[in-house]
């Protein structure tokens, strides 16, 4: 498929569907229990190469325990769940190949998803830091119909 040609509405339709779900995906495993099952259940959606992780609250991690012991410190300062509330998409042809140990993956599709997230804590009295903000998120679809994300703004 080459970058000037658009999609057709069924195979939209379809592309819209399955990043919706990934980005679903993506919510349940950041608000999964114990913070420890974190990092695998990522691993189904995180695109190989991503090297910046999911925590929007001020604060950049790079590893898989690091990304733990953010969460289980969050969670014991009352941190319950993470919402992402989706205002728009959009879905364009991608031309790209990614060599990862060994294996060729092609892509045929970039999905931009943008919204509101927001944090849920027990304890209305102490707000979190980063109570809410605007995200986008940058998925890059696989000739295997899965989405996996790329990089992450919060702002």
């Amino acid at each position: 498929m080459s970058q000037e040609e658009k999609f057709e509405p069924k195979e939209l339709a379809k592309l819209k569907r399955l990043l919706r779900m990934a980005v679903d995906q993506f919510v349940k495993a950041v608000n999964c229990r114990p913070p420890e099952k974190l990092p695998p259940m990522l691993s189904k959606i995180l695109f190989p190469r991503c090297t910046l992780s999911f925590v929007p609250l001020q604060v950049k991690t790079r590893s898989s325990e690091k990304i733990i012991k953010f969460w289980q410190e969050e969670k014991k300062k009352g941190l319950t769940d993470f919402k992402l509330t989706i205002r728009d998409f959009a879905i364009g042809p991608l031309k790209k190949t990614v060599e990862q140990a060994g294996k060729r993956s092609k892509f045929d599709a970039r999905g931009i998803v943008t919204g509101r997230y927001s944090y849920v804590k027990k304890e209305i009295s102490a707000p979190p830091r980063d109570p809410d903000g605007f995200f986008s998120l940058e998925f890059c679809h696989r000739e295997d119909c899965s989405w996996w994300l790329e990089n992450q703004i919060y702002y």
